[in-house]
């Protein structure tokens, strides 16, 4: 299982995965995200959807996720004429959730 992210509500989220045997990086086959699940357990519309290959071996898709919560993607491939499946976990935060400077007002009484 790969842990990929995190990624942030409504902006471009880069999946990449690389495949591999033994640790050794392999080329595939056509490589595509099959399925995504969001985080209400509900498949995500618009798959499967291809991969890209960036090298060898390394392959990404990109989309938007519009819900903050935990994602499980499930990748497919070929290689030497055989299915092979990967399972992809990943965290979609909001803003806010990751650390980035809020705005706080303080408030004499």
């Amino acid at each position: 299982m790969s842990n990929i992210g995190p990624f942030i509500v409504g902006e471009l989220a880069r999946i990449v995965l690389e495949f591999s045997q033994n640790n050794i990086p392999v080329e595939v086959n056509n490589p595509r995200v099959q399925q995504i699940f969001g985080p209400d357990g509900e498949e995500i519309s618009g798959y499967p959807k291809s991969m890209t290959e960036i090298k060898s071996a390394v392959y990404y898709v990109e989309d938007t996720f519009e819900t903050a919560g935990n994602y499980t993607a499930i990748i497919q491939a070929e290689y030497n004429l055989n299915a092979i499946e990967k399972i992809a976990e990943f965290i979609v935060n909001t803003r806010f959730s990751i650390g980035y400077p809020r705005i706080e007002v303080a408030c004499d009484e």
